[in-house]
């Protein structure tokens, strides 16, 4: 079975510092990741058109 995937590739000097993902959000802290959740809810981000 074929199926298409999405590939992200990153190259460059190494990060050095820690690196939290949740969900769609990438962050140094976990406490990030909420205040990005909080933000993203409250609607501080605007919103996402689709235009199919």
């Amino acid at each position: 079975m074929d199926s298409a995937i999405d590939v992200i590739l990153f190259g460059g000097t190494p990060y050095q510092e820690e690196i939290v993902a949740g969900g769609s959000f990438v962050m140094n802290t976990q406490q990030e990741i909420s205040i990005a959740y909080n933000d993203y809810y409250s609607g501080k981000y605007g919103t996402i058109n689709y235009h199919h």
